[in-house]
């Protein structure tokens, strides 16, 4: 009789203690935000293979600011939508020649699509590496390309343009996490902006002829070192 009594405590105690195994809650992993926005700024440098009358112009440093939204898909892969601007003016004697001026502006917009590939190195490392590469579309813009001799008349004259043009980016960094929601990255970057532009125009030189100009046109290249800034949203 005590031991059928000692096998029903024993099977009580054992049912009990199955079902408040049952309501333990299992821990979760924590979920990443899907979203997130930023900024970023940095130094560019431009180069060009077929320097022509853009040469003291496309070649050369520049700031770059820029602005993108993007989303994660899991902690080492997000996509973002970046746009970006860069403008430089030139005004000033080329190299070698005190006789001649030149004078023109630059502006170049980005609207790409870049894939971001993350590694974990150390499970609780607040420090990620990463590549990344990107695809859109650039809009150049070329100002008035003009040149004046040393007292201030006009000798040559070409007209700016707009153009469109496919481009692309890659690049590598690292990430540095502040907190749970702002993140820090440094980059380069190499990017292809595709062409800059200027439409011909006949002009009246100094001495009164008129001459004839063709158009111009420089393929623009940029090596990229850029901070950005991403916050979770």
């Amino acid at each position: 009789m005590r031991f059928l009594i000692a096998v029903i405590y024993i099977f009580f105690v054992l049912h009990s203690f199955a079902e408040e195994s049952v309501n333990i809650p299992v821990e979760q992993p924590p979920s990443i935000d899907k979203y997130y926005t930023g900024f970023h700024a940095g130094y560019s440098y431009t180069f060009s293979p077929n320097k022509q009358r853009f040469d003291d112009e496309t070649t050369g440093d520049s700031a770059q600011v820029g602005l993108m939204v993007g989303r994660y898909f899991d902690n080492n892969v997000r996509v973002e939508l970046e746009g970006s601007f860069k403008t430089k003016s030139l005004a000033k004697s080329p190299s070698g020649s005190a006789s001649a001026i030149k004078e023109q502006s630059f502006v170049s917009l980005l609207g790409l699509i870049n894939i971001y590939k993350h590694w974990d190195y150390r499970e609780d490392s607040t420090i990620q590496p990463f590549v990344m590469v990107g695809a859109g579309i650039s809009q150049n813009t070329s100002g008035d390309f003009k040149t004046f001799d040393s007292n201030g008349n006009l000798t040559s004259h070409l007209v700016g343009k707009k153009s469109k043009h496919f481009a692309y980016q890659f690049g590598t960094g690292i990430s540095l996490k502040i907190n749970q929601n702002a993140y820090l990255d440094f980059s380069g970057r190499y990017i292809y902006r595709g062409g800059v532009d200027t439409t011909s125009r006949r002009i009246a030189t100094s001495s009164g002829a008129e001459t004839s100009q063709s158009p111009e046109k420089a393929i623009m290249k940029d090596v990229l070192a850029l901070v950005t800034v991403r916050l979770n949203m």
